[in-house]
């Protein structure tokens, strides 16, 4: 006689354990290798200065991005934090600038490549906006609320953007991106600076057994902007993250990088290719600022 028993609601049957080993397989392998996951999955192909920016800022606590006007900063750091974003589940990031349009403004850019909405971008897949929540609020995910812009992943995470209201920022725990970071003072960062004092691989529960949980991706600072005033506080971040970084200090990486740099040793794979910065741009800025 044969006995049938039914799966309940907490088992997983063979096929749904084979889905989730495969997908398992493909996050673990994006996690070591995010630039790659961001061309294979994506679509998108970096810059080598770019693809190097990322790949040495993806598992640390403090990185710095200093680099000219039209560098492609602000694509770079979308695409960071798309990839990161989707292969680190239950992870928050806020972005911050010095106005809230600023901050809407970067967060546009992020929202434009996961919408496949940027020309240069030939090859973008939809692949990171198909695992937006959608809601009553907007079918494509991305909430554009006078709050702060928003989106959430099917896997928790989550992508806010803050306003300038210091009081309203208080008290939040996530990481931060620092978009044209250069001219925002002390006042701000002191309070931004304190949402990732919260080891991210702390947890308590009830039960007495000991499991051994993974560790957890570091809750991070990133830095990212232009040359402003030696006045402002990244200035003085920017020579006290560098000279970590040069004593061997695996938390801190600062990335500078300037217009001649762009113009004259820009390549993909090692193959040199024509700038997108031009010598009549560069020296135009010059002669402005």
């Amino acid at each position: 006689m044969e006995y049938i028993s039914k799966i309940s609601g907490k088992e997983l049957s063979q096929r749904k354990i084979e889905e989730y080993y495969k997908i398992s397989k493909i996050v673990n392998w994006g996690r070591a290798n995010p630039t790659r996951f961001a061309e294979e999955i994506f679509g998108i192909k970096l810059i080598d200065f770019q693809a190097w920016a990322f790949m040495q800022s993806w598992a640390i606590p403090y990185a710095m991005w200093l680099e000219c006007r039209g560098a492609g900063k602000t694509s770079t750091a979308a695409i960071f934090l798309q990839t990161k974003l989707l292969l680190i589940p239950n992870y928050k990031v806020f972005i911050s600038t010095l106005t809230a349009d600023q901050s809407a403004d970067t967060f546009k850019k992020l929202e434009d490549i996961a919408l496949q909405r940027i020309p240069q971008f030939r090859t973008c897949t939809d692949i990171f906006a198909r695992e937006v929540e959608k809601s009553g609020f907007s079918s494509t995910g991305f909430i554009h609320d006078q709050s702060g812009h928003r989106f959430r992943l099917y896997n928790g995470s989550e992508l806010v953007t803050l306003s300038s209201n210091l009081n309203a920022l208080r008290g939040k725990r996530g990481s931060v991106l620092f978009d044209e970071n250069a001219w925002q003072d002390s006042e701000h960062l002191s309070v931004l600076e304190n949402y990732i004092n919260v080891d991210s691989n702390f947890g308590l529960g009830t039960q007495t057994q000991v499991l051994l949980d993974p560790v957890q991706m570091p809750l991070q600072l990133l830095y990212v902007s232009s040359a402003g005033d030696v006045t402002y506080p990244f200035y003085q971040k920017l020579k006290t993250y560098t000279k970590k970084m040069i004593a061997g200090d695996s938390n801190y990486f600062v990335c500078d990088l300037d217009a001649n740099t762009v113009l004259n040793y820009s390549t993909v794979d090692g193959i040199p290719i024509k700038s997108h910065l031009t010598k009549e741009q560069i020296e135009k800025q010059i002669e402005d600022d």
